[in-house]
């Protein structure tokens, strides 16, 4: 689970920054700017290698099921965060200028379920491959697993079909 705590560590640090952002937009230093920038990009470097770090574990060995299984908690795990983003969001649809605080939310939104959504679809075909799900299968939970909502629905659906077949 190790490899999952960039994925995990997204949405809160996105919510910081939000905050951060909105408390020191008008007397914040340079430094201060730049400080969070570097953190931000060094983030997202981690998220790139636990990306990485998920396909290889997905077409590298035979631990599929356990890939898919730390997804699907990397997914659970995230449920505060959506569900703070989107209150959070949509109450800044009710001041001026809110409006680009709640596209940046439901940019941070997106992106994290793109973030899980492309590992659980490396583990998809990973499985595919291995010829333990059909072609079918793989593609609609590959769907699935991009699609606000539907995508923690889908994960534990898959996570209760894999630990069926253990």
């Amino acid at each position: 689970m190790k490899k999952y705590i960039a994925q995990v560590l997204f949405p809160y640090l996105a919510i910081i920054d939000i905050h951060i952002w909105l408390d020191t937009a008008s007397e914040r230093p340079k430094f201060f700017s730049f400080l969070l920038l570097a953190v931000n990009l060094i983030e997202l470097f981690f998220v790139a290698k636990s990306l990485i770090s998920t396909w290889k574990m997905s077409f590298g060995n035979n631990s599929t099921s356990e890939c898919m299984k730390n997804i699907v908690y990397v997914k659970l795990l995230h449920i505060p965060a959506y569900v703070y983003i989107f209150a959070f969001g949509s109450s800044m649809l009710f001041i001026p200028l809110g409006f680009i605080i709640t596209i940046f939310c439901f940019f941070v939104d997106s992106w994290t379920i793109f973030i899980t959504g492309l590992s659980m679809t490396f583990a998809l075909v990973a499985k595919y491959k291995q010829k333990e799900v059909s072609g079918k299968f793989a593609l609609v939970h590959s769907v699935l697993a991009f699609v606000f909502c539907l995508d923690i629905i889908d994960g534990l659906y898959l996570r209760f079909k894999i630990l069926k077949k253990r």
